[in-house]
């Protein structure tokens, strides 16, 4: 994240794609849905929209089964911005206010 964070998108690419690689070989499927979320977000920085849309289109799939509640999160909310896929928004805006925003709200004070 910090490769993207510094706008160093063909970085970022490579090093989530040989994640990606490692965790699939190693059937990880957390850490490969994990990676291939972080792959979409420098592909559609270079502007290769395709692979970023499979990319995050996957990660999604794997990550309803496999993936903690908040990646889950942020990779409907990528998806969403990569794709439009608003039923993506949806389930990010769910999931962020029954999972995340009730703790929340219980110690804001």
């Amino acid at each position: 994240m910090a490769l993207l964070s510094a706008g160093e998108y063909a970085k970022a690419l490579k090093t989530s794609e040989t994640a990606s690689e490692v965790a699939a070989r190693k059937n990880d499927f957390r850490l490969h849905g994990a990676a291939l979320r972080v792959q979409a977000a420098p592909g559609a920085g270079l502007g290769l929209k395709d692979a970023a849309r499979a990319a995050i289109e996957r990660a999604v799939s794997i990550l309803e089964t496999y993936g903690s509640p908040y990646i889950l999160l942020l990779s409907y909310e990528e998806s969403s911005r990569i794709t439009g896929n608003n039923q993506h928004a949806l389930c990010a805006h769910d999931l962020r206010s029954s999972v995340f925003w009730p703790s929340f709200a219980l110690t804001a004070k």
